[in-house]
């Protein structure tokens, strides 16, 4: 019995009667949907689609062995592909879906279009398949398809993600954008899958004209240990080239040079690259050469696509005054550099650069996947969601004179990196910067970084509980190499984080043994932030980490101390201003030189913070116990440090106490030739200690009414909910106006405007304002004003 059984089972299919079912949109046939004839049928049977233009997003999940095609497949006349059109009218999915185990299925002789990809894990850069989408333990064979005018973030036109079976053949893939991967096609999605993907070697397929933010054609996504062949007719250029058909494999021992396509052969080139600069301007048009200002193109990846990458004489995508908006498709998309390419604007003040809706893995600008030699510079950055800059794996690259303004980002602003990167980063500026999850200052990742000339200012972030949001706020380093960080400012931002993090670190990276690496940061200026939820200020970590010439000043923070150093970290601070109210200023785990710094604190203060097992040389040259003399009326502005050098207001006792040479510093490590506001770095009988060199005696006319050193603000607590007791020590009696103001400037309470006797007073501001209304968590300042002196206090209402 069970033999017979078996017998009838196996002759099942061979009993099965394929059948055709017609679909027409004029109701000449039995269907007029395309969707209610592929429920309708079973295994062998034919779907075949009668020219029109058709609005719908087919699902094809989960079936077998059926075969959708145009009259096309019938008659073998290839004028129904253009005919007979799917089109998902840009609705939140793919125009066809084969969602797991769509097996034994041919798609033949359609044009498919309209499709915006299918949302396949939950995460926004991981939409895959504008007009189709093949996802896991799928079999299918495209034959004679257009596939055009879709978007997605992965794979524009098709993706092919996680372990399938696909044949295609004489499938035109063009027009198509993705908003992170494969503009045209991608393959991957898991480490160590196999795709058993096959290109007709006979009747090729086509794929050109497509844009992403990598790979504007084809993406090969984790495919570790596997090689594809790729036989096309037309690609966008007439070989293969990291650009327009990138890969990525996740391993610490990248090439820049590597090719996993064993075999990558074309027969002729959409365009022929141009072996020259060329010009984009907001008021320029596509259809022009680009050769000249007069004849600019509009929109910046159109330029980027057709400029020759020449490493012999490097070519300029030279973007014109004006705010320029990348637009292709209706979508704002990355202007992904060229190896060997430059892309510079006049300067940010002439040259504007606006994102909208970017998303995770994908920026404003991006560098080509292990990017060599690439240069962008002179223009400024906004974005509303998204990343600003996004390159990943870079070799010998510069970003320089670059302004990030006026954003929202979602997780982080500027990432840029790999485990064997080398990149300077000089002249760049990230100011009025919100983060709604982790970092809106810079995470870079790499073997040597350089950092010259940095600004972080008036930023701030949303704390988040998930550490995959955690962040570092103005800058994170992973470094297995050198790094070094001169002459730049983190000022008057805000860092919500937990332990661990903080809003600056340096780090060895996780997972690399033992290796040298050293840190140098020098010439810089620290002042007025904000860090909440127990975290140090500044984590610099490596094998040697040298602090030169840095001011220190003004900071908040919870827990630990301003500048933190690990148990490996063999540190020298030499010529530096601490000067941060009653908080601990250095912590250390190991061996720590300490020369020629000046401490606000005594001596006998709430200065260290480390393990008694390890060493510390205390020079005797250092100072504690003294003001720095700072000459600003306002914390909160980098003009606040200067020191004082006059008869009236004093010398400061920084001036001139500074080491030039010390037997513990890093050979590494440069004076510079000027100081953080430009005056000569070395001025009269030696270096000043910080990041100001005093040009000798100023007079009084040079600085704003100096702040009395006897008036006192402060409040308490800070961060605060919902209320702050606001306390000042006023030495004099008079005019007192104590007001509230918000980030931008706006009055938001006037807490005291009236003759005050001299002395300590305090007051509660309950977080409400004029009108009696609750404000917005963020940043507000207090400001005290009286006849000789204004000072402003930071303060962070988190709800």
């Amino acid at each position: 019995m069970k033999k017979l059984l078996s017998l009838i089972l196996l002759l099942v299919p061979m009993l099965i009667v394929s059948e055709t079912l017609e679909v027409s949109l004029e109701g000449t046939k039995p269907y007029t949907v395309i969707q209610e004839a592929i429920d309708q049928a079973v295994y062998g049977d034919v779907i075949l689609v009668y020219p029109g233009h058709y609005y719908e997003n087919i699902d094809l999940s989960n079936r077998s062995g059926l075969t959708l095609a145009s009259l096309e497949y019938t008659t073998g006349n290839e004028d129904y592909i253009s005919e007979t059109i799917i089109d998902g009218s840009n609705n939140s999915d793919s125009t066809i879906l084969c969602w797991e185990n769509t097996t034994d299925f041919t798609i033949q002789g359609l044009s498919v279009t309209g499709g915006s990809g299918h949302d396949y894990d939950g995460q926004p850069h991981n939409v895959g398949g504008g007009g189709i989408i093949i996802y896991q333990n799928c079999s299918l064979d495209l034959l004679n398809l257009e596939v055009y005018n879709n978007r997605a973030a992965f794979g524009g036109g098709v993706g092919i993600i996680y372990s399938s079976e696909v044949y295609l053949e004489n499938v035109n893939i063009h027009n198509n954008i993705a908003r992170n991967k494969g503009g045209g096609l991608a393959i991957g999605g898991k480490l160590n899958q196999e795709y058993l993907i096959t290109f007709s070697q006979t009747n090729r397929c086509s794929i050109y004209n497509n844009f992403a933010n990598w790979g504007m054609d084809i993406h090969w996504y984790r495919t570790i240990g596997y090689t594809g062949e790729i036989y096309l007719k037309k690609f966008t250029k007439s070989s293969y080239d990291k650009y327009f058909a990138d890969w990525f494999e996740l391993d610490e021992d990248d090439n820049p040079e590597a090719n996993p396509y064993a075999v990558f052969d074309v027969e002729e080139a959409y365009l022929e690259e141009i072996d020259a600069d060329l010009y984009v301007s907001p008021e320029g048009d596509d259809s022009n050469s680009g050769l000249s200002s007069t004849t600019a193109l509009k929109t910046p990846s159109v330029a980027m696509q057709r400029i020759l990458s020449n490493p012999s004489n490097r070519n300029t995508v030279h973007l014109l005054a004006g705010t320029h908006h990348n637009i292709i498709n209706a979508e704002y998309m990355s202007i992904c550099v060229k190896d060997y390419t430059s892309l510079k604007g006049l300067s940010p003040a002439e040259t504007k650069i606006y994102g909208e809706n970017m998303i995770g893995g994908s920026g404003v600008v991006t560098f080509v996947n292990t990017s060599e030699s690439s240069v962008v510079k002179d223009f400024s950055i906004t974005i509303n969601i998204g990343f600003s800059i996004y390159a990943w794996r870079v070799y010998n690259c510069t970003i320089e004179n670059i302004v990030i303004e006026n954003s929202v980002v979602e997780m982080i602003n500027f990432l840029a990196g790999g485990p064997n990167s080398s990149m300077d980063i000089i002249n760049v500026t990230v100011k009025n910067v919100h983060a709604l999850y982790a970092d809106y200052g810079l995470r870079l990742w790499g073997n040597d970084i350089l950092i010259d000339n940095l600004t972080v200012e008036n930023c701030s972030n949303d704390f988040n509980d998930d550490w995959i949001y955690q962040g570092n706020g103005a800058l994170d380093i992973d470094n297995r190499g050198t790094t070094v960080i001169k002459n730049s400012k983190f000022i008057n931002n805000v860092c919500e984080s937990v332990l661990g993090f903080s809003l600056a670190r340096v780090f060895q990276g996780y997972g690399w043994g033992e290796q040298s690496t050293d840190v140098i940061f020098s010439n810089n200026l620290v002042a007025n932030n904000i860090c909440t939820n127990e975290v140090q200020l500044l984590q610099l970590n490596g094998s040697n980490v040298d602090v030169v010439n840095c001011t220190i000043a003004n900071n908040e923070f919870n827990s630990y101390a301003a500048l933190g150093t690990s148990g490996y970290t063999s540190t020298n601070i030499r010529n530096n201003i601490f000067s941060n109210g009653n908080l601990k200023e250095i912590a250390y785990g190991q061996d720590l030189y300490l020369e020629n710094n000046l401490f606000s604190k005594e001596e006998t203060g709430n200065i260290f913070y480390y393990h008694e097992s390890q060493n510390m040389l205390v020079n005797s040259n250092n100072i504690f116990g003294q003001d720095p003399l700072f000459a600003g009326d306002d914390p909160a502005t980098k003009e606040y440090y200067r020191l004082f050098a006059d008869n009236e207001n004093g010398y400061s006792p920084a001036i001139d106490s500074g080491l030039l040479i010390s037997e513990y510093a890093n050979p590494q490590y440069q004076t510079p030739e000027f100081d953080l506001f430009g005056n000569d770095r070395v001025y009269g009988s030696g270096i000043d200690i910080g990041c100001f060199e005093s040009p000798g005696y100023t007079g009084n006319e040079e600085y704003v009414l100096p702040v009395s050193q006897a008036l006192t603000l402060n409040n308490y607590p800070n961060p605060f909910n919902p209320e702050t007791t606001i306390s000042f020590n006023n030495p004099e009696s008079g005019k007192v106006s104590l007001s509230i103001y918000n980030i931008k400037g706006q009055l938001v309470k006037t807490l005291i405007d009236e003759e005050t006797p001299a002395g300590t007073h305090s007051l509660v501001w309950n977080g409400k304002d004029e009108r009696g209304k609750n404000v917005a968590s963020g940043i507000y300042f207090t400001k005290i004003k009286t006849d000789n002196s204004i000072q402003t206090k930071k303060m962070l209402l988190m709800k």
